[in-house]
């Protein structure tokens, strides 16, 4: 899950590009001359499909409803920029437009465990939350408490949730949901293009980095029209 040496800006947690391979011979070795092929017949012209990531099943969503627009969010746990846009903006879009059934808002995981060594269990155990039906009181907690992401505080926090401790501490201490972190970590990054957190997908077009309550509305209320 490591990137190599990322880099923390005003705006997102981001890894650098990765380093290119050099080819000794730039045009490689030279290769036979291939037949001709026989034309094929044109094929019909295949529907559409909408650009982006789309929701999956066994998502973390907050949603009423069937709302018009679809946010996906990949995020760290200990990225400060997500943590700020947790903080200071997710709050004011829940309520004017989660809750009133406009946007459906998607969660994913995104670790960046090269600059940030307690995200990967911080993700785990919001999955372990999860698995006590606490995923977003224990997301909320979290980025709330950024300083203080060590097994031990990742405990305690169930604890301030009233959640099983002991079922709690066993799935974190096991690494039972390491694969489930993985799978968003893995999509994100191979099949989405998500190299900074955090990466929004509004209806399938890719915003990178902090938005204030203002840029995420005008952001919203564009894709709704």
């Amino acid at each position: 899950m490591v990137l190599g040496i990322a880099t923390l800006s005003g705006q997102n947690c981001a890894p650098p590009a990765p380093s290119q391979v050099q080819n000794p011979d730039p045009e490689g070795p030279e290769q036979p001359e291939q037949p001709e092929q026989p034309q094929q017949p044109e094929q019909p012209q295949q529907p559409q499909q909408p650009e982006g990531p789309q929701p999956v099943q066994d998502e973390h969503v907050l949603a009423v409803g069937s709302p018009p627009v679809t946010v996906i969010e990949y995020a760290d746990l200990e990225c400060p920029v997500c943590g700020r846009f947790a903080r200071e903006t997710l709050p004011t879009i829940k309520q004017e437009y989660i809750e009133t059934g406009k946007v459906r808002w998607v969660f994913r995981h995104f670790p960046l465990s090269n600059i940030h060594p307690n995200a990967q269990k911080a993700a785990e155990a919001t999955e372990c939350a999860h698995n006590q039906g606490a995923f977003w009181p224990y997301h909320d907690l979290l980025f709330e408490n950024q300083a203080a992401l060590t097994q031990p505080d990742l405990k305690l926090y169930a604890g301030q949730l009233a959640l099983d401790q002991a079922a709690f501490d066993v799935c974190l201490d096991s690494g039972a949901e390491t694969a489930r972190v993985q799978q968003d970590f893995d999509f994100g990054f191979n099949q989405d293009g998500v190299n900074s957190t955090p990466t929004f997908f509004i209806n399938g077009q890719r915003v990178v980095g902090f938005q204030t309550v203002a840029q995420m509305r005008a952001l919203l209320d564009a894709a709704a029209q």
